[in-house]
């Protein structure tokens, strides 16, 4: 006798006590290819997921250091602007040689808005160049006089990054050191202060230029609003006295045009607007020496149309149909919005 009866009875001689057991029959190989390919298939559904979740972790990590910094530098430009000082006094003035009166003077400058306002070479966007009471000193032995003026300053570029050493450029070529937008700031030691030494143009604006350096990259806009607290703004569409002579966003606190308006003053609010992009979305239109436009020509001309220009800006960063730019790649940006309150402004109309 042979087969499974044969094996039953052999088992239950050598155990007479124990009930022989029943048999089982083992996975086909069918099955066992079927069990295998599920097996596979779940492997592969986590595999995807770890992968989709690795990404998306990645990519929110790149975007929050990315905007990180960008804030880092919003909240630098908005504190540094609160603290701008023109340091005004009254000086007698006249009418040919006869004492008239008294007026506002003062041996300092608040300038911002375009680059025919500034002088600034380059520059993308508007800029502001001030004077405040910072302390920073380029001799230590000078630190302890923290209340020493700077002149202080922002302004938008498109370049590579200069505060990289040479030699990574020649050992890993240029490629390594790529184009990019850059907010940079303008921090003049006191021993190094120019202001006075020019007090009937902005030579001082481009002395100050060689202590800059870059604060924060894909920095795309910077816009800045001074702002009137009785009418609301110091653009066109300003019906007052002291705003009818503003040329767009630009201020010079030193416009001859404007003795009987902000000449000598400080504007007590001013509205500070910045958007940024990611690396990642840098990456993709910043790929040469020549900027992308994305704005920079075309919007905030007049303080008028800015929100109507903020629109377009989101527009265009996001490549909607028809943006004023042109613009055909979505670019993940954020923006940055707030007013800041001058302290050292003493506003008369």
């Amino acid at each position: 006798m042979t087969g499974p009866r044969r094996d039953a009875r052999l088992r239950a001689s050598r155990h007479p006590g124990l009930p022989p057991r029943p048999l089982r029959s083992a996975f086909t190989l069918v099955e066992v290819m079927v069990g295998m390919g599920v097996l596979l298939i779940i492997m592969v559904l986590i595999l995807g997921i770890i992968n989709a979740t690795s990404r998306a972790w990645t990519s929110s990590v790149a975007r929050i250091e990315s905007f990180q910094d960008a804030r880092a530098a919003f909240e630098a430009v908005t504190r540094a602007l609160s603290g701008a000082t023109l340091n005004t006094y009254s000086e007698v003035t006249y009418g040919g040689s006869v004492p008239t009166g008294y007026g506002r003077a003062s041996d300092l400058q608040f300038v911002s808005g375009s680059a025919a306002a500034t002088g600034v070479a380059g520059q993308l966007g508007h800029a502001v160049f001030f004077q405040a009471p910072l302390g920073y000193t380029s001799d230590s032995a000078d630190a302890p006089l923290n209340g020493l003026l700077n002149v202080c300053g922002f302004y938008l570029d498109y370049s590579r990054n200069s505060l990289r050493p040479a030699f990574l450029d020649t050992i890993l070529g240029a490629r390594s050191n790529p184009y990019r937008f850059r907010l940079h700031q303008v921090l003049q030691p006191s021993e190094s202060l120019a202001i006075y030494a020019h007090p009937a143009d902005k030579k001082w604006i481009a002395l100050a230029l060689a202590d800059s350096r870059q604060f924060a990259a894909n920095v795309v806009a910077l816009v800045i609003v001074p702002e009137n607290p009785t009418e609301g703004g110091m653009g066109a569409t300003s019906t007052s006295a002291a705003t009818s002579v503003s040329s767009g966003y630009d201020y010079d606190s030193r416009s001859s045009s404007a003795a009987s308006a902000y000449q000598n003053q400080l504007p007590p609010v001013v509205e500070v607007f910045m958007a940024a992009i990611d690396e990642v979305s840098a990456q993709k239109v910043c790929t040469t020496g020549h900027a992308p436009e994305l704005g920079q020509n075309l919007l905030f001309k007049t303080p008028a149309t800015l929100e109507a220009d903020i629109a377009a800006l989101d527009a265009i960063l996001n490549a909607a149909d028809g943006n004023r730019a042109g613009n055909r790649i979505p670019l993940t940006h954020r923006f940055f919005r707030s007013k800041v309150v001058i302290q050292g402004a003493k506003w008369s109309g």
